[in-house]
């Protein structure tokens, strides 16, 4: 008679275990699908809005002039490009060329058009409740670029960036978006 009470206990011992192997192995498959999901899902955001960025324009084109603001200047870009809609040309205008988060540093490059003197770019990023972060470089009235390390930012979030273009004291044209510091 001992030999059923042996072989039930081993019995026992062994499907104790099969029960332990099997859900390790489920929260392994768990873990790894999530791992995966997550980084496809990184990667779809990085390609639709580059590198985490939300664009989000409003632009105001120099309406003390009476130009034209954002009927035609404003909107997102489409999936498949980072460029913003063309403008009606004579009409002076801020493209932003690159937005880009790479090893805690942001760099913007934009282009300006129809602009035909040397000045200086502002680029403000301000968020509700924090102190704005402003960058001025000067420009040859062509191109502006700027740099900041994420460390300058108060917090890591969305923020509001406005890149205006000054001839002397006066500004020329400005454009804002809304962009993800992370």
């Amino acid at each position: 008679m001992r030999k059923p009470q042996k072989s039930l206990s081993l019995k026992r011992s062994l499907s104790k275990r099969i029960v332990i192997i099997t859900t390790i192995a489920i929260l392994i498959v768990i873990v790894a699908v999530g791992g995966v999901l997550f980084a496809i899902n990184k990667m779809s955001v990085d390609k639709k809005s580059g590198n985490n960025t939300t664009y989000e324009t409003s632009t105001d084109r120099n309406s003390e002039k009476g130009l034209p603001g954002s009927d035609y200047a404003t909107g997102n870009p489409n999936e498949n490009s980072d460029s913003f809609p063309s403008p009606r040309s004579g009409t002076p205008t801020i493209e932003i060329n690159s937005f880009s988060q790479n090893n805690d540093t942001v760099d913007i490059k934009t282009t300006l058009s129809s602009v035909n003197s040397s000045g200086k770019c502002v680029f403000t990023f301000s968020k509700d409740g924090t102190k704005s972060l402003v960058k001025e470089v000067r420009s040859d009235g062509k191109t502006c670029s700027t740099s900041a390390e994420t460390a300058e930012f108060s917090k890591l979030d969305i923020w509001t960036l406005t890149i205006a273009f000054y001839n002397g004291s006066k500004k020329v044209v400005d454009t804002t978006l809304n962009v993800t510091i992370n």
